[in-house]
C-alpha cells in the first residue's frame, strides 16, 4: 500500500501509550502518517468521530451509496475524474459507481440469493467499504479491482471461519491496460469485486499472517466473472479472455488458475445457467460452506441428476462451438 501512494492511519480508542507501543513492538511505527488514539477524541468505537477525524486529517471525503460507503480523492494520483454534470458537489463518476455498486448488491443478495459479506461482529455487513485508487503495481500493471480479506470472523449461519474485506476500484479505467474503458470497466469490476467480497463469507480465503487457501479461487474467478455479464450484460468484458483461453484449451486443467483460464471459464456457468438456472450457482456457494469447490460443484449436479463427468461433455460443445 505505501509502495502505492495509498496514505494509512490507525484509528483505535486504546490510550495513545498503549497503542504506540503495539505499534512499536510490531515494527509497523513508521508505517503511518495518523495515529488516532482516545486522547485525540476521547470518543470510543462505534463512534464515527475518530474516523471522521483521519478522513478530515487526510482531505478524504466519503460518499454514502446505499448499502456502500465510498472514498475518493480529488487531488493527487488517485484523484477521480472531476467532472460533475449533476452538480451535486460529488463527481459523477463516484455517483455511478454508487448506482452500479447497488444494482451488484440487489441482483447478486436481493435476487440471487447470495448471503451478504460478513462485518466485523459477524452478521451481515451494514455498510462496505470501497476505495478508489491508481492501482498501479511494481511491475506496471494496471488492476481491475481489488477485494482484500481483513479479519476472521464467525458468521452466522457458516460452520467455517469466513473474512470480512474491503474493495478497492480503478480511478477512472482509462488506461490501454483495459479492455473495458470508462464505466464500462467501473459496472463489471463493481460486479465481479463484490461478488468476491461475497465468497470471503462462504469460505475462509485468508487464515491469518501470510497463510492463504487457494483451493476454490478458480471457482471464485469463475463465478465474479460470470456475474460481471449476468449484472451488466451490455457489457461483455468476459470475451476478452477466449482467444487466449482456447489457444491453450487442451493444456490446462478445468480447476486452472493460470493467466486467464478461471475468468474464461465463466463459459462453463453461463452453460450451467442455460440448463438449470441462475440458482445452481448459489446452490453450489452454499454447499462450499461445508466442502470444497470442485466437490460442491459435483455434489449439486448428482443432486440435479447429472454428474460432473456429464457436464465437461457437454461443455465440450460448447466450447467447439463457441471458439
Amino acid at each position: 500500500l505505501m509502495k502505492r501512494g495509498i496514505r494509512l492511519a490507525v484509528v483505535s480508542d486504546a490510550p495513545r501509550m498503549e497503542a504506540w507501543l503495539r505499534l512499536c513492538y510490531l515494527q509497523l511505527h513508521h508505517m503511518f502518517d495518523l495515529v488516532s488514539t482516545f486522547e485525540d477524541t476521547g470518543e470510543r468505537k462505534p463512534s464515527p468521530v475518530p474516523f471522521q477525524r483521519a478522513l478530515d486529517f487526510f482531505s478524504v471525503e466519503p460518499r454514502e451509496a446505499g448499502h456502500f460507503r465510498l472514498f475518493f480523492d480529488r487531488t493527487g494520483a488517485h484523484a477521480v475524474p472531476e467532472e460533475d454534470i449533476e452538480n451535486n458537489g460529488i463527481p459523477d463518476y463516484i455517483d455511478s459507481a454508487g448506482v452500479y455498486l447497488d444494482k451488484s448488491w440487489d441482483v447478486e443478495i436481493n435476487q440471487l440469493g447470495f448471503k451478504p459479506p460478513p462485518g466485523d461482529d459477524g452478521n451481515p455487513v451494514k455498510v462496505y467499504r470501497v476505495y478508489f485508487t491508481d492501482f498501479i503495481t511494481d511491475y506496471g500493471e494496471n488492476y481491475y479491482g481489488l477485494t482484500t480479506p481483513e479479519k476472521i470472523v464467525e458468521y452466522y449461519g457458516v460452520t467455517k471461519t469466513a473474512n470480512t474485506s474491503y474493495m478497492e476500484l480503478h480511478k477512472d479505467y482509462e488506461s490501454n491496460a483495459f479492455y473495458s474503458k470508462g464505466l464500462e470497466g467501473l459496472k463489471v469490476t463493481a460486479a465481479h469485486e463484490f461478488n468476491h467480497a461475497i465468497q470471503l463469507g462462504y469460505t475462509a480465503y485468508w487464515t491469518g499472517g501470510y497463510s492463504y487457501n487457494f483451493e476454490n479461487v478458480f471457482f471464485m474467478e469463475m463465478t465474479s466473472t460470470w456475474l460481471e455479464d449476468y449484472v451488466f450484460d451490455e457489457v461483455n468484458d468476459y470475451v476478452f479472455y477466449l482467444n487466449s483461453f482456447f489457444n491453450y484449451l487442451f493444456s490446462i486443467s478445468f480447476t486452472s488458475t493460470s493467466g486467464f483460464n478461471p475468468y474464461a471459464n465463466c463459459l462453463y456457468l453461463h452453460m450451467l445457467e442455460k440448463q438449470y438456472g441462475s440458482d445452481i450457482v448459489v446452490d453450489i456457494w452454499d454447499r462450499i460452506i461445508e466442502e470444497n469447490a470442485f466437490d460442491a460443484i459435483e455434489g449439486e449436479l448428482e443432486f440435479r441428476n447429472s454428474s460432473f463427468a456429464e457436464s465437461q461433455n457437454k461443455y465440450a460443445g460448447w466450447l467447439y462451438f463457441t471458439g
